[in-house]
């Protein structure tokens, strides 16, 4: 039995010197990539942010701050093109008389063929 309590108290002894070691991201890492990515238009922010994480899952990278770097790029003089979304086509525009009621409609029919 008391070899049992001799190694349980190597393991512990053993266990309280190892001391976590915090992983930081080398500077500039994170910028590198974006930049390399950001000419390329196939690429989106959201899929730029997901290489980012994949490569450093701790970093708290989003489509804003890649943005924020593009936007200073240009600033800067580097091309970047731009990534605007499609326009979503717009609801064609009702007509004036689709909100009015049925002898307004008739009146303003009655008007026009008085005119002719």
């Amino acid at each position: 039995m008391a070899k049992n309590i001799k190694e349980v108290e190597v393991c512990v002894e053993v266990s309280e010197q190892i001391e976590p070691v915090e992983y930081k991201i080398p500077r500039g890492a994170i910028n590198a990539i974006i930049c390399q990515l950001l000419p390329d238009v196939s690429v989106s922010y959201d899929e730029i942010v997901q290489v980012v994480r994949q490569a450093y899952p701790t970093a708290n990278t989003s489509t804003k701050s890649v943005a924020s770097i593009a936007r200073d790029l240009r600033a800067d003089g580097v091309f970047i093109p731009s990534r605007r979304q499609e326009a979503k086509p717009k609801a064609p525009k009702a007509p004036e008389y689709a909100t009015k009621t049925e002898d307004e409609v008739n009146n303003i029919l009655a008007a026009l063929r008085a005119n002719k």
